[in-house]
């Protein structure tokens, strides 16, 4: 489960930060930049890009060190557990609807 958590949220990064890079691009090919204003704003926009990308590589290292790690599921009843934990479904983004 953990895994695939950041498996999912590498991929989900990699695409995004991918998405900005190919905006940042965009906006260099339809309107060069002049001005240092203008050059700051397309920085910005790589820097935002690159932090998201920074993001995914943490994401596929943490992947990796996981990914092989089994944890065995236990046979012991819920009566002889001193606690529980209940998960929700997990999703790429958070519902803050409240069902």
């Amino acid at each position: 489960m953990i895994a695939s958590m950041y498996k999912r949220r590498m991929k989900a990064a990699t695409v995004i930060s991918v998405m900005i890079f190919m905006i940042a691009i965009g906006a260099m090919l339809i309107d060069f930049p002049q001005k240092a204003e203008e050059w700051m704003n397309v920085v910005s926009i790589g820097m935002v890009g690159l932090f998201i990308g920074i993001l995914a590589l943490s994401s596929r290292k943490k992947y990796l060190k996981v990914v092989n790690i089994h944890i065995p599921e236990k046979k012991i009843s819920i009566q002889a557990l001193d606690h529980l934990v209940f998960k929700k479904r997990y999703r790429y983004f958070p519902s803050f609807a409240t069902v």
